[in-house]
């Protein structure tokens, strides 16, 4: 089914451009990784120790196209187009998973250490289409990592598609990737998480906004 879905697109290999809108008889080029990412604005966690760089990243296919630009609002004779999701069968993506992940990367070989999927994703609902339980397929928002000494932190927006959880800020084993422990938050974080001493304490502080609230959510032991 998705590969009958992708006739109807430009598929190529990397730095195909995108095509006039419905030139013959397509709907765009495939874009991967998106506009969204990959990788994106969060950034990314150096461990100068063990020359390992932490990147979480998204598997999103979008569409892009150009369309004829009106004389009237522009100068240039051509305007973006597409820009929407490229979507797959029975509303699953077009794109095996993982959605959204971490990667530890060996910076010494280009192996990877490690990889992990960040939240179920679209689990609940392969669940309810009478697939077997995939396992976490990684989806929904989430934030670039804070290292420290021996822990990895990285913000998650939640649940999506039904499954179990809301935000969160989780807590890795940097050497595994394993989740050690996972903190709930009032709200999604949006910015990469902090951290600081103060009179003897650490603590971790994580911004969120959403359009109708913004702050920052600060995290010590006590």
């Amino acid at each position: 089914e998705a590969e009958k879905i992708v006739e109807k697109y430009v598929l190529g290999p990397l730095f195909t451009p995108p095509i006039l809108m419905g030139q013959d008889g397509k709907e765009g080029t495939i874009m991967l990784p998106s506009a969204a990412g990959g990788a994106n604005w969060g950034g990314a966690a150096y461990d100068p120790e063990t020359n390992i760089l932490y990147v979480a990243s998204m598997t999103l296919a979008m569409l892009n196209a150009v369309n004829k630009a009106d004389p009237a609002r522009s100068e240039f004779e051509y305007v973006r187009g597409g820009g929407f999701i490229a979507e797959g069968p029975q509303g699953l993506p077009l794109v095996k998973p993982p959605y959204a992940r971490l990667t530890a990367i060996d910076l010494n070989t280009g192996d990877h250490v490690w990889q992990i999927p960040l939240g179920d994703g679209i689990r609940a609902r392969v669940i309810d289409m009478g697939i077997p339980d995939p396992g976490p397929l990684g989806g929904g928002a989430f934030t670039g990592p804070l290292l420290t000494e021996t822990l990895l932190f990285i913000g998650h927006g939640g649940a999506r598609d039904g499954a179990a959880g809301g935000p969160a800020l989780l807590v890795l084993d940097k050497a595994t990737g394993e989740t050690l422990h996972t903190i709930e938050l009032p709200s999604t974080p949006t910015g990469t998480p902090m951290t600081y001493m103060a009179a003897g304490r650490q603590y971790i502080v994580v911004a969120f906004g959403r359009s109708d609230e913004t702050g920052l959510i600060a995290l010590a032991l006590r």
